[in-house]
């Protein structure tokens, strides 16, 4: 909340334990909480998903009013639909914010909104034999790997596979 740092994972979840307290997230990553930045006050035990996205919010509307639109904007486009609806209703509710969205255009908005677009069924992908969906040991990417947890690519650098030579001569 105060560096706009991605936290590590750990800091992510909705409950901490911190000095064997157990509390609602801060929002802080180590660095801030270690530096006694302000971060999000404890929740009441029992709060839900949508309480603490309504106190971030609202934390960021208090701190940084200026920018507050244009950070939840970007939260709101990488996040589930049940959170889009909180910033859009918080946002709603606080229209004093620099480009939060009028009343009237949010209605005429939802009114427009067009059918939702069915989502695209994946080919399933088949592997050769010998072959399965894992993270190379090699290059640490998820792709088809062999019994040794090495890709082809990685196979023929660490030269665990020799591939055949080619053909030098043109085709008759």
């Amino acid at each position: 909340m105060s560096c706009f740092v991605e936290r590590s994972h750990t800091d992510r979840h909705p409950i901490h334990t911190r000095d064997n307290t157990v509390r609602s997230d801060d929002g802080l990553c180590d660095y801030c909480r270690s530096d006694n930045h302000p971060g999000l006050p404890a929740l009441a035990p029992g709060f839900t998903f949508t309480d603490l996205a309504t106190e971030y919010c609202r934390f960021l509307a208090e701190h940084y009013p200026d920018a507050a639109c244009g950070l939840l904007d970007e939260v709101r486009r990488r996040a589930p639909k049940w959170l889009t609806a909180t910033i859009d209703g918080f946002l709603l509710e606080h229209p004093e914010l620099p480009g939060a969205p009028e009343p009237a255009a949010a209605e005429q908005q939802s009114d427009t909104a067009t059918a939702p677009v069915p989502p695209r069924r994946r080919r399933e992908r088949v592997l050769p034999p010998g072959l399965r969906q894992a993270r190379c040991e090699g290059c640490t990417e998820y792709k088809p790997i062999h019994d040794d947890g090495c890709c082809t690519v990685c196979r023929v650098w660490l030269e665990l596979e020799v591939p055949a030579p080619r053909e030098r001569r043109a085709p008759a």
